[in-house]
């Protein structure tokens, strides 16, 4: 060790080193809390999301990156809605065609008119009769 301006250079840089440490590991416990917090944010803006019918990965990215941010914006996200049926045919509705409207709904189909009933079919002819002896 040197002596430099009264003071042990040695010394000091053992200081720096041992207060280096020890704020190091500060810096990885407090990083450490917060990744325990933001995957328990995630986890829970994945629930919520999951319960409106959203993908859940959306809020797990939500709640883990933006945090309570994410959470409310999770709780304010309307549900998604199924398709709902139409009520002249029964049948769900199709998305609209990319860059249009949608076609007219199809009208039902009309029954076709009850048919007349068709006569049974003629009797087969009756054999022919053979002729009288003796004649």
């Amino acid at each position: 060790m040197f002596v430099q301006g009264g003071v042990r250079v040695g010394s000091i840089a053992a200081l720096v080193a041992a207060k280096g440490a020890a704020l190091g590991g500060a810096f990885l416990f407090v990083m450490l809390v917060w990744l325990v917090i933001a995957a328990a944010l995630g986890y829970w803006g994945m629930k919520v999301l999951a319960k409106k019918g959203h993908p859940a990965w959306l809020g797990f990215v939500l709640g883990f990156f933006l945090e309570l941010i994410g959470i409310i914006i999770c709780y304010v996200l309307p549900a998604k809605t199924a398709a709902k049926p139409m009520a002249s045919t029964g049948m769900p509705m199709a998305p609209p065609p990319m860059g249009g409207m949608a076609p007219p709904p199809a009208a039902p189909m009309a029954t076709p008119p009850a048919a007349a009933p068709t006569p049974p079919p003629p009797a087969p002819p009756a054999p022919p009769t053979p002729p009288a002896p003796g004649v």
